[in-house]
């Protein structure tokens, strides 16, 4: 599907059924908070979090072919894109660094919809595939990718007070670290999928 030609969809086919979803952005993005903070030993909170995400992304109820909803509601999340095994980078730096987080660069994201595209965010939905495509070319200056550049910043390429003080810096705006282990898009899904089925 290709964003450009195609509309956007607002519902997926599970067997010979369309099933209508829950479009807007703040639906994927807190699914995505939610995984992104959470502890994957826990695989009780990783299969709630799914659960309740599928509860709010299919409108008329969660389909029966629960393999089947997941895996079109992955596909939603990653717009549409398929799993490619090389790229796991769409929150993080080269070095595995997040780059932001929604709760607590909330204000910040908020504020550069409105700099860059003149987009109220919070008081109109917006699509989740089109929040990303904005979201990915937000201002260069606007604060929020100027902290997100902090963020992923190699100080190692500086030296003397320069290296000191973009490291301050970048231990300023640092965010709370979580005790993950990079994945690729593909193991992260199984992962997911063996926690919720207990396999």
């Amino acid at each position: 599907m290709n964003i450009l030609f195609d509309a956007l969809p607002a519902s997926v086919k599970i067997g010979a059924d369309e099933h209508k979803i829950n479009t807007d952005f703040r639906c994927m993005a807190k699914f995505e908070q939610s995984l992104l903070t959470s502890d994957r030993g826990d695989k009780r909170h990783t299969a709630l979090i799914i659960v309740n995400t599928l509860k709010e992304f299919y409108v008329d109820g969660i389909p029966s072919d629960l393999t089947e909803a997941i895996n079109q509601m992955w596909w939603f999340y990653r717009c549409g894109e398929t799993i490619d095994s090389r790229s796991n980078s769409a929150w993080t730096s080269n070095n595995h660094t997040r780059l932001y987080d929604y709760e607590i660069d909330g204000a910040l994201i908020v504020a550069a919809f409105a700099d860059t595209y003149g987009i109220d965010i919070i008081n109109q939905k917006l699509h989740w595939w089109l929040f990303r495509s904005y979201f990915s070319n937000l201002g260069t200056e606007t604060r929020f990718v100027k902290v997100m550049g902090y963020r992923g910043m190699d100080t190692k390429q500086f030296k003397g007070k320069q290296r000191a003080t973009y490291e301050k810096i970048k231990e300023y705006y640092r965010l709370p670290v979580v005790h993950q282990t990079p994945m690729t898009l593909e193991e992260r899904d199984e992962a997911y999928k063996r926690r919720l089925f207990g396999r």
